[in-house]
């Protein structure tokens, strides 16, 4: 019975196996959401597009990016002023098709890692373990934004006045940790002195020692302008099907981040959630099922799977270049 126990444990706790079971959830909801859709609409709806927002949610893509590489460039600026532009660029892309790839998009620290040979290791997993945890931080303050004003609308039951006084102090709570991060570094020492001790822990030494509330207040705006332009790509997506205010939009972006990326992280690339959660997010501000399916599956081909792509070509090309 033990043995049957541990195996049964052994199987779950499998990468392979969760990647598997990530790629089902994926595959499934994508299935589920196209036949509910119905895929003669979705095409029908690409037929009707304004191509003139279509356009300008695609070039946005550009400035998205641009905006993930000055985030990077500027945590890297923490260990080293000298990394090329090149560099930075091919850490990214690299980091992406790797991360794309693997379960629970780990094989992105390793992208990260193989591009700047020249850098401590542990230091790029210190700044690679900042750049997620502020994205997260981010993710979790658009998703009060979100949630609050979502539910307040839409779902009045649930909903009492007192409520927004709770998200007003949650949301500046978190955001005062954001910019001043030297409040929470003494909570360190609540780790056990042999954990601390550990070499695995040196990744945090660049954290202590360069990011500070300067640090924290630049890359807080980095990754508020990195959400704003996703934003406006969705503003401008929709646009090119239906019509939605910027505000709302920014209501439904908020709330589908939340739960695509703190709440339900459970397939790939979060294929599947991110259309879903769209799907229902957005339905209530009256647009059509195939508009934010469209909408949602087209920031991600545009800001994930073409970078994807091209990460995927470099990690080609370095392969050739060991051989």
């Amino acid at each position: 019975m033990e043995r049957s126990i541990v195996k049964g444990i052994k199987i779950f706790s499998n990468s392979k196996f969760l990647f598997v079971i990530k790629i089902s959830i994926a595959a499934g909801l994508l299935y589920a959401l196209i036949s509910f859709i119905d895929f003669q609409t979705i095409l029908s709806a690409f037929q009707t597009a304004d191509y003139k927002f279509f356009t300008v949610g695609i070039a946005l893509s550009v400035i998205v990016f641009y905006m993930q590489f000055l985030r990077w460039r500027f945590l890297l600026s923490l260990i080293s002023v000298n990394v090329p532009k090149r560099e930075i660029v091919t850490s990214i892309l690299i980091g992406m098709a790797a991360g794309f790839a693997t379960p629970a998009q780990l094989g992105e620290v390793a992208g990260r890692l193989a591009s700047h040979q020249e850098l401590r290791k542990s230091h790029v997993a210190g700044i690679f373990i900042l750049d997620k945890i502020y994205i997260s931080i981010f993710t979790i303050l658009l998703g009060i934004f979100g949630l609050t004003f979502f539910t307040e609308r839409f779902l009045p039951n649930f909903w009492h006045s007192v409520y927004i006084y709770f998200s007003l102090i949650l949301f500046f709570i978190i955001l005062f940790i954001a910019i001043r991060p030297n409040i929470i570094k003494p909570l360190q020492k609540i780790f056990p002195a042999f954990i601390r001790e550990h070499r695995f822990f040196s990744v945090v030494d660049i954290i202590n020692s360069s990011f500070h509330s300067f640090q924290a207040l630049i890359l807080s705006l980095l990754t508020v302008l990195w959400y704003g332009m996703i934003i406006a790509q969705y503003y401008f997506f929709i646009h090119a099907f239906s019509s939605i205010s910027f505000f709302d939009t920014a209501v439904g972006v908020g709330s589908v981040f939340f739960i695509k990326n703190i709440v339900l992280p459970i397939s790939i690339g979060d294929i599947g959630i991110r259309e879903t959660a769209a799907v229902y997010f957005f339905g209530k501000f009256g647009i059509a099922p195939a508009v934010a399916f469209n909408s949602a599956i087209l920031t991600y081909i545009v800001n994930t799977i073409i970078p994807g792509i091209f990460g995927a070509l470099l990690i080609l090309k370095l392969k050739m270049k060991i051989q």
